[in-house]
């Protein structure tokens, strides 16, 4: 984003790399700087708030409120059983949302190499679930996620508020790329 140290989740930086792409390079500067002031509007906000798990709950609801608020394509494929992105190592966990996840955890485990939350083919922390879980949202068809490895085009719905949200969380709360493998 080249503004500082600020962060970015990789939504984010996706949106950005195909903005840039199909807009002139001072739309585009014009671009970052209206997301680095939004960013930065939300950390404010986030950053009156204890860190800790109480936090994240606050993100999470801002997050989920947003997503309510926008019109989210009905092309969605994303549902209980459509686990494949949880397969994959889950990056971009707050250290505000381990917290969370601490307070809620079962001690029931996925001994794959996926999310450690994956069980039975569906989330077990689905209500308190990280930022970016919340935010991911597959339109083309689920088949293409399994091939996606293979080099099919998976299409994501990437929605800029939330994205935006979970970005300031990041900057209060980094994350350094840990995973849930790695604090559960």
């Amino acid at each position: 984003m080249s503004q500082g140290d600020m962060l970015g989740t990789y939504n984010l930086y996706m949106y950005l790399n195909w903005f840039k792409a199909s807009h002139t390079e001072l739309e585009y500067t014009h671009h970052v700087q209206l997301i680095h002031n939004e960013i930065k509007y939300w950390q404010d906000y986030l950053e009156r708030l204890p860190a800790g798990a109480e936090r994240a709950k606050v993100v999470h609801a801002l997050i989920d409120s947003s997503i309510k608020q926008t019109e989210i394509s009905p092309d969605v494929k994303c549902g209980k059983g459509c686990s494949f992105c949880c397969l994959n190592p889950v990056r971009a966990v707050t250290a505000d949302e381990v917290e969370l996840l601490k307070l809620v955890d079962t001690g029931t485990r996925n001994p794959g190499k996926g999310c450690p939350f994956l069980i039975d083919n569906a989330c077990s922390v689905y209500e308190h679930r990280p930022s970016v879980c919340r935010t991911l949202y597959v339109i083309s068809d689920p088949a293409l996620c399994h091939a996606g490895a293979d080099g099919a085009d998976v299409s994501l719905n990437i929605l800029l508020k939330p994205e935006l949200i979970a970005s300031a969380a990041a900057n209060l709360s980094p994350y350094d790329q840990v995973t849930l493998q790695d604090s559960f």
